[in-house]
């Protein structure tokens, strides 16, 4: 039974009365401040998860072999890449933007407004060899690498063999797959090693090519826009 003191003592809506205790802060909980990403982080897949998400990419029509269904630019979108990355003889175009960087006649405002007409259609095909020929490097790059992989694959065997015929006692690392491949396949090495500095060569020269074009139509309108005053 409760005492006249104990029942005087006043609660609120709650129940709690003036001298009830106060829950301490470990005994309250409270929402989990993680962010999406830690989220993500935290929630990782299980090997049958990966699995079945992996077996969605594939389809198999009736009577074709398994194949990855690839997507594609949809909403219309799809025609204008076929006609932006339709661009036949890129070699001849690329001859033709850098001979027309040159201009001979004197610089009349006629000749500077259709130098101007010009530079504004060489910008644009500019930028196109540039875009087409990144789209390229990407194939020649995923091409390349399985190269690469196919001679990594024979040198890391044959380092295999040898650390398990006793003849290396360290662990094989990247730098001795590297060293190795570039003595079994000299020729070749220096071949894939070479093609790739040329291809990322080309591309970053095509991106110059555009970029000189552009600052032209700036240029020439500048000029043009100058003389008229």
């Amino acid at each position: 039974m409760r005492t006249r003191s104990e029942a005087a003592k006043p609660t609120d809506e709650l129940g709690w009365s003036d001298d009830a205790p106060i829950p301490r802060e470990s005994n309250v909980s409270k929402p989990e401040n993680v962010s999406p990403r830690a989220r993500r982080k935290k929630a990782k897949p299980t090997p049958e998860a990966a699995e079945e998400k992996a077996e969605e990419l594939f389809t198999t029509a009736p009577g074709q072999e398994e194949r990855i269904e690839i997507p594609e630019v949809g909403g219309g979108f799809g025609k204008i890449v076929d006609k932006v990355f339709d661009l036949p003889n890129p070699h001849e175009r690329f001859d033709e933007l850098v001979a027309a960087l040159s201009i001979d006649d004197a610089l009349t405002p006629g000749v500077l407004q259709a130098a101007l007409n010009r530079a504004e259609d060489n910008a644009r095909l500019a930028h196109q060899l540039y875009v087409c020929s990144k789209a390229d490097h990407e194939r020649f790059e995923i091409e390349n690498e399985r190269v690469v992989g196919a001679m990594r694959e024979k040198a890391t065997a044959e380092l295999q063999v040898e650390k398990d015929a006793g003849a290396r006692s360290k662990a094989i690392t990247k730098d001795d797959v590297t060293a190795r491949v570039a003595t079994m396949f000299p020729d070749e090495w220096a071949e894939v090693n070479s093609r790739k500095v040329k291809a990322k060569g080309m591309l970053d020269h095509l991106q110059r090519i555009a970029d000189i074009w552009t600052q032209r139509c700036r240029s020439l309108s500048a000029m043009l826009h100058a003389g008229k005053q």
